[in-house]
């Protein structure tokens, strides 16, 4: 079972951590970067609504020895893992994750919330999932999660951090819980996780490869070529596809594949600038927040609310 959990939040370099840290030879974390176990009771299946509908995520591990299964080969390993963005947002996953792993570690990243908001709403055009501009969805957020709408499309809510983050001080105290910035991960990515080795008590000297960011969001420019994307991400189930996982070993699989859609996300996905109204109301709803979140953490965030 893991001693460590990256539990969000989502849209704040998650996976760009989840691939540092796989490199460290002493730190094991599952193929499955989200296996979001700790979202819901055990065996229980959540069917989320969204733009095509009612679904349930077919990855998503429901049942314990399933997830106790993900970690067989971690016996070795002295820090063991999983990220799964969406534990910091959901009310009850804290406790879920105290009640079966009382000792874990519990690593957060928090990003500014109105870019965070921003980068979630991209994602969702970016994988075709989203119809509405970006102010529109914001407008329609609150019917939406009436309604049941999967956290992805939480825009506006999920970054309001002072209470996700409560959660967790209460469940595990203050000395489980490491809270880390996006800014830092951005400005020095190699010096943000050789902190993250110390907390796991792992070498720290080890220096990852951090050259690559990944789940870039963005509006794709050509979609012929965002066609090619989504088959690498493995949204499309064809013959080609099979024939690779067993041709080629899972280690290079993965690696060819990371670095291929890199290459097509660098040069095919455009970011859109935020309207500065849009910016302006973000900035606005979350100054009270941003203020907790200061004293909570200690740390200056006034850069946030600068529209």
């Amino acid at each position: 079972m893991p001693n460590f959990l990256v539990v969000g939040a989502a849209k704040s370099g998650t996976t760009s951590l989840y691939y540092y840290l796989v490199q460290h030879p002493e730190i094991y974390m599952p193929p499955l970067k989200e296996p979001e176990y700790f979202v819901a009771d055990e065996g229980k299946v959540i069917n989320e609504n969204g733009l095509k509908g009612r679904r349930a995520r077919l990855d998503r591990i429901t049942r314990l020895a399933d997830y106790q299964e993900l970690f067989r080969d971690a016996q070795r390993a002295k820090a063991r893992g999983e990220a799964s963005a969406i534990y910091l947002y959901l009310p009850e996953a804290a406790d879920r994750i105290k009640a079966s792993l009382p000792d874990v570690q519990i690593l957060v990243i928090l990003r500014n919330p109105v870019e965070r908001a921003h980068s979630a709403f991209l994602h969702q055009v970016r994988d075709g999932l989203e119809d509405k501009d970006f102010a529109t969805a914001l407008r329609e957020e609150p019917g939406r999660i009436a309604a049941g709408w999967s956290p992805l499309y939480h825009y506006r809510t999920m970054g309001y951090y002072t209470e996700q983050l409560t959660r967790y001080y209460r469940a595990f105290g203050p000395d489980k819980v490491h809270v880390y910035l996006y800014d830092d991960l951005r400005e020095n990515p190699s010096g943000f996780v050789q902190r993250i080795f110390n907390v796991l008590d792992v070498d720290a000297s080890f220096v990852v490869d951090a050259g690559t960011q990944h789940n870039i969001s963005g509006v794709p420019k050509n979609k012929l070529v965002h066609r090619m994307y989504a088959f690498l991400r493995g949204a499309n189930q064809s013959t080609l596809k099979s024939l690779g996982k067993k041709v080629l070993p899972p280690s290079v699989r993965d690696l060819v594949k990371s670095r291929a859609m890199q290459k097509i996300q660098e040069s095919n996905l455009v970011k859109p600038s935020l309207h500065p109204d849009v910016q302006r109301d973000l900035v606005s709803g979350y100054q009270d927040d941003v203020t907790k979140l200061q004293r909570l953490l200690g740390r200056d965030l006034t850069h946030w609310l600068k529209a």
